[in-house]
């Protein structure tokens, strides 16, 4: 269960199948990163909070975003700058595979639009147990892109809006600013904007050297189960 911008709730249906594709590529990165002994991050997301944490601490980020999201029966966590930030990294990468497929068709005449069709999917979908989207949420789109579109503009601002339906805010962009600020003003900046004392302060999961592959093992089990059909209660 997650506390989103939509309501207190577990993703579903199209929603839940483009996040589950996208944090199996994510776990796949994070594993070739535990075997590789540079240190380096092998697929970066953009989002600075969550690609600057140490990978262990990504692994542990990840899977509590991917259970909070996807399991009805997980208590509901705290949002903190670190979470939210792996939320966004979430859809981060799946704008970079929007752009993979699209280069792909451009260079090599593929015309696979599979990644592109589960973003539309999970726009199109009314996920049960959502409040409904504000008025003026989605005023910047005019019109949604067919699966063979290749403009990445469009389909960049179609992934924003589904992230919007998650995300309150992007307050976790504000993380290095506010932890550098004199506490003094820090508090201040806080209040004005309304958010948690603990919002930045949070230390993020982390999970133990030796047990990284099995949890990475774990979740991905975890979200193979999660893309089956769910029987109606």
């Amino acid at each position: 269960m997650w506390h989103t911008s939509t309501g207190d709730r577990t993703l579903s249906g199209a929603e839940a199948t483009l996040i589950v594709q996208t944090c199996v590529k994510m776990i796949d990165a994070l594993e070739w990163e535990l075997r590789d002994d540079s240190g380096a991050v092998v697929c970066e997301t953009g989002v600075e909070l969550y690609d600057d944490q140490w990978v262990y601490q990504r692994i542990g980020l990840l899977n509590d975003v991917c259970r909070g999201l996807l399991n009805q029966g997980q208590a509901m966590l705290a949002l903190t700058a670190e979470l939210e930030a792996t939320v966004m990294a979430i859809f981060e990468t799946i704008k970079s595979h929007v752009e993979l497929e699209i280069d792909a068709g451009h260079c090599f005449g593929d015309s696979c639009c599979e990644i592109r069709s589960l973003v539309l999917a999970a726009y199109g979908y009314d996920a049960p147990g959502s409040e409904p989207i504000g008025a003026g949420i989605d005023d910047d789109l005019d019109d949604l892109p067919d699966p063979w579109c290749d403009e990445i503009e469009q389909w960049d601002l179609v992934v924003e809006l589904l992230a919007d339906r998650i995300l309150w805010d992007r307050d976790f962009e504000m993380a290095s600013m506010i932890v550098d600020e004199e506490p003094e003003m820090a508090e201040a900046y806080k209040q004005v904007l309304g958010i948690d004392n603990d919002y930045f302060s949070m230390a993020p999961p982390e999970v133990h050297e030796v047990e990284a592959p099995s949890c990475l093992h774990d979740l991905r089990d975890f979200l193979n189960q999660s893309a089956l059909p769910r029987r109606p209660r």
